[in-house]
């Protein structure tokens, strides 16, 4: 049975001003933002070895059914064949506003029966903060546990295709669900 979840009201909501020690001005402090509320800051894929710049597609921010059949509102799709690429990164621009990063993935609907092999790479300001192999088809959905991004201007999303090439198979790609930043 599919279910839909929906966390959030696509604002960040200002829940406190406090005091900021070091230029003696009032700093908001914002609940917890989804990664989908967030505005893509770069969209690149990797194709025979020459990263190309891609117009952000509309499907990045669509809700996402899941290879379990679940669909959800709060989702971020994330695609390593998409235009037979090898590699697909999408960057977030934080400003340094974030300390913590939480995230919930699996692979989508279109790609519950992939024969290919993807890793999943989290860079914060280009130093690698977490790493996920061998997702495939019959993979579980995953979490990342906290990551920590204090001081990160730019979140970086990479999904590396480990074959190298993409055959057939024209849509592979996970979908990042109630992902938090807070």
């Amino acid at each position: 049975e599919n279910t839909v979840k929906d966390l959030s009201k696509n604002t960040p909501i200002i829940s406190e001003v406090k005091e900021n020690p070091e230029s003696n001005e009032d700093m908001p402090i914002i609940d917890d933002t989804y990664l989908n509320e967030l505005n893509v800051y770069n969209f690149q894929s990797l194709y025979k070895g020459t990263w190309r710049s891609e117009s952000i597609p509309e499907w990045k921010y669509r809700e996402g059914k899941t290879a379990s059949g679940d669909t959800y509102e709060n989702a971020v799709k994330m695609r390593t064949a998409y235009t037979n690429a090898e590699s697909f990164v999408v960057d977030y621009y934080l400003k340094k506003e974030y300390t913590n990063f939480n995230g919930n993935f699996i692979l989508d609907e279109k790609s519950k029966s992939t024969p290919l092999v993807a890793t999943l790479k989290i860079y914060g300001d280009e130093t690698l903060l977490y790493e996920y192999n061998n997702i495939t088809c019959g993979f579980p959905a995953q979490n990342t546990g906290d990551i920590d991004i204090s001081n990160i201007n730019i979140l970086k999303f990479e999904f590396v295709n480990e074959a190298g090439g993409v055959g057939d198979y024209d849509d592979f790609g996970i979908l990042f669900y109630d992902s938090i930043l807070k």
